[in-house]
């Protein structure tokens, strides 16, 4: 007697708990299963290019990296990050730095700590390497002025970057299906109400597709700083103007509206705010009749 066919819960949680224990193989067999219910959805075909890497079937992982790309309504550097550890697997190491060009110079990937993974060892000497990885650090705009933006907060009022010049301004896009982000809320807290009286702002910007799912983590976490979601995921314009690949994506602004720090945590964060709260917002006024600098 044949056992009966899995609900689609059952089967998540199959896939889950299979994939928590490291047996990979038997997590893509319950994964294709779920793919011939649900269609070779973005998250479908992410979770299964992850799988077929661990399993070392580079091929077959590309196809469905190249197959994420195509559907996405996003173009994201992360597509060509997938596709170009393919073909690392593969030892095609042109059509890796191919679709690395692709990621940094096209779709501004910033995330040079991506590139210190085993992964990319095989092109660590690599002078179109070594280029890109220069490229993907100043792609974070650090010492410039960080883009200006204006976003409605959830209480209905707008948040405006320019207007706050002379405080030290973290900007913070997350998402409540992030669970690095969701582990920072708390020292987040800790930071804002330490700091929220030294000319010191948090604005976060929730990059969740529903407003309701940002409202309903506020309420039972207790944030108590600016916070806005448009409800358009990574669709949303300010994270366009920021170019946000990934969740969580931190930036602190120096009193002046210049970009000083991106990523930083936990006491790293901590040490950054302190150091732009100590330096002071004027500057040295001219002396005399006239003012030629």
């Amino acid at each position: 007697m044949n056992a009966s066919p899995l609900t689609r819960e059952s089967l998540l949680e199959k896939i889950n708990t299979l994939y928590d224990t490291g047996d990979f193989a038997q997590t893509l067999l319950y994964l294709e299963q779920l793919s011939r219910s649900d269609g070779d959805t973005a998250n479908i075909l992410d979770f299964k290019f992850d799988l077929l890497m661990k399993l070392g079937k580079f091929q077959e992982a590309m196809a469905a990296a190249i197959k994420l790309e195509e559907i996405s309504p996003r173009k994201s550097p992360w597509n060509c990050l997938k596709i170009a550890e393919a073909c690392l697997g593969l030892g095609e190491m042109d059509s890796s730095l191919g679709w690395l060009e692709k990621a940094v110079q096209e779709r501004h990937f910033k995330r040079a700590d991506v590139f210190a993974s085993s992964v990319y060892d095989a092109l660590r000497n690599e002078p179109r390497f070594l280029s890109l990885l220069e490229k993907a650090r100043k792609n974070t705009g650090l010492g410039k002025p960080a883009p200006d933006f204006t976003v409605q907060l959830l209480d209905g009022s707008e948040f405006t970057l320019s207007a706050m010049q002379g405080r030290v301004i973290l900007i913070d896009f997350w998402d409540t299906a992030c669970p690095p982000c969701i582990r920072e809320m708390p020292f987040l807290k800790t930071l804002y109400a330490e700091f929220k009286d030294q000319d010191f702002e948090i604005i976060g910007i929730s990059l969740d597709a529903r407003r309701p799912d940002t409202e309903k983590f506020i309420a039972e976490n207790g944030l108590s700083w600016k916070i806005g979601c448009s409800g358009k995921g990574f669709l949303d314009e300010t994270a366009d103007l920021f170019k946000i690949e990934a969740t969580p994506s931190t930036w602190l602004v120096d009193r002046k509206g210049i970009l000083r720090f991106y990523n930083s945590k936990g006491p790293a964060l901590k040490e950054a705010i302190q150091q732009l709260l100590a330096e002071k917002s004027h500057e040295l006024k001219c002396r005399g009749d006239y003012c030629t600098f």
